[in-house]
């Protein structure tokens, strides 16, 4: 019983990080709107007009249901992630990758908080950590992870598992 008990609030730390709170936005600020700045496809994808990127809407774990995310992302260590890309066909398209430090950053919205993205282009987002494929040049063993909930951005190590968002060019 004891083990249960030390296990227990671990058990809810983890899935609390998983929990969506509600969206603040800045009203005097200009929105990244799907209209403005995404187009919609109809397939579970949006297209970012600025990058030129194709971006699944839902992080790997979590279903597309033709209106929103459905689930919670998994979490994988950096090379399973790199895999997982890899045999990840979506959309018709097998051509998926784990995006680079600058690619995950641009899809920060400007205006609104906690989560800082925009929630009609990635609905249901969690509160966890991304990959990014860019490594860490002083420390090949870590590369580049980021926060949606906080807008934050640190190194992470390569045996961690963090959550995946795949983009297409």
């Amino acid at each position: 019983m004891k083990r249960f008990t030390s296990i227990f609030p671990l058990f809810l730390l983890t899935l609390a990080s998983f929990t969506t709170q509600a969206q603040n936005c800045d009203a005097s600020l200009k929105s990244d709107t799907v209209n403005s700045r995404y187009i919609a496809n109809t397939d579970g994808t949006v297209t970012d007009k600025q990058t030129e990127l194709t971006w699944m809407r839902c992080a790997l774990g979590q279903t597309w249901d033709g209106s929103g995310c459905v689930g919670l992302p998994k979490a994988y260590a950096w090379k399973k992630a790199e895999n997982m890309a890899e045999a990840t066909t979506f959309a018709g398209k097998n051509d998926w990758r784990i995006p680079e430090q600058e690619e995950l950053q641009s899809l920060f919205e400007n205006r609104c908080y906690r989560p800082f993205i925009n929630l009609v282009a990635f609905p249901n987002p969690a509160d966890i950590w991304f990959w990014t494929d860019t490594a860490n040049p002083s420390n090949m063993g870590s590369a580049w992870i980021v926060n949606f909930f906080y807008e934050y951005h640190a190194f992470g190590n390569k045996n961690d598992a963090y959550a995946v968002r795949l983009v297409r060019d």
